[in-house]
């Protein structure tokens, strides 16, 4: 009778314990760099859109997220700024672990999609440092005509790959077996997308910005087309979009538009020197609250590399982080 009991005991405690371990996300990080902060965690979850605030203490901290189904989960600082993504759900123990200065090659482990798709960025890191996204896309379409049945796919094509608008984008997917690209989340990759474009302006006529003289003066944009490009020492590969932005202005030298860079970083040391180095010829500008900044609240830049362009009205005819497209996107 004893050995009964206690065997009822154990099966008890296995299921509560099976029942606890799946009821939730869980994450544990630790990333160099961050310091002491509020960490801001978005996704798309169980009880609907989530920003959650959580403090990291001496460069860690813990969060616990509900998603019975697989989601997409951005780790953002208190600037907004991306630390990290993976996908996630209940029952999945996530560590991160990295430095700050390099979240492109953060290691995040904790189920399969995640690791299948964060491989891929390892192994081709260099081709995410080019401005011009096409030898990228390439290697991705390899990838997962190569690999249909990983969700690591579905993750490289709705995140990675630089053309997935229209129809293309359901050609692409067709690609990868059904089991592999669940419909929620899809739906999570494309919520997350739209997350600041939703309550984004669609008009922009002038930017209270600080100038390279150090005092705060108004950049007007009506008048011609403009390319805003929003861009972070740590985390952005300026040389190459620099050289790009370059190339675009000398092709169309008759019809120029207003060109302007501006720093997201607090700590500017680096600024003017970096900005001399480049040759870059048009205004340079920093916000010293970074993308929540007061003067950026209305466009709602989710990180860097960023760029905006609009019409010779103001309106904004491109958002988004990939620099051949917003060069296309110029009136």
């Amino acid at each position: 009778m004893t050995r009964i009991c206690i065997s009822l005991l154990s099966l008890a405690w296995l299921v509560l314990s099976s029942a606890c371990s799946s009821d939730g996300i869980e994450i544990e990080a630790e990333i160099r760099g961050l310091g002491t902060q509020n960490v801001h965690i978005v996704y798309n979850g169980d009880n609907g859109a989530a920003d959650d605030v959580v403090q990291a203490q001496k460069e860690r901290f813990t969060a616990r997220l509900s998603s019975s189904e697989l989601t997409v989960v951005s780790v953002l600082d208190a600037r907004h700024m991306l630390v990290a993504r993976f996908a996630a759900q209940n029952g999945d123990h996530i560590t991160i672990d990295g430095d700050l200065a390099a979240p492109h090659l953060m290691k995040i482990t904790g189920n399969e999609a995640t690791e299948q798709w964060l491989k891929f960025r390892r192994e081709h890191d260099k081709l995410y440092a080019k401005p011009v996204p096409q030898a990228l896309d390439r290697e991705i379409e390899k990838w997962v005509a190569a690999h249909p049945k990983q969700v690591g796919s579905t993750l490289l094509l709705l995140i990675d790959h630089s053309n997935l608008a229209g129809s293309g984008k359901q050609s692409l997917l067709n690609v990868i077996a059904p089991e592999a690209r669940p419909d929620h989340l899809i739906a999570s990759v494309e919520w997350l997308n739209e997350y600041y474009s939703r309550s984004a302006t669609d008009q922009i006529v002038s930017l209270n910005l600080c100038g390279t003289r150090g005092d705060f003066e108004m950049l007007n944009l009506a008048g011609r087309p403009a390319l805003l490009y929003f861009w972070s020492n740590d985390r952005t590969p300026r040389a190459g979009i620099v050289r790009a932005i370059r190339q675009r202005l000398k092709a169309d030298e008759a019809a120029q538009p207003l060109v302007a860079d501006i720093l997201l970083d607090a700590d500017t040391l680096q600024w003017s020197a970096t900005c001399r180095a480049d040759s870059a010829t048009w205004q340079h500008y920093w916000v010293p609250g970074g993308v929540v900044d007061v003067a950026l609240r209305d466009l709602r830049v989710p990180s860097a590399p960023f760029f905006v362009v609009t019409n010779a009205g103001g309106r904004i005819v491109y958002r988004g982080e990939n620099v051949a497209e917003a060069l296309k996107a110029i009136p």
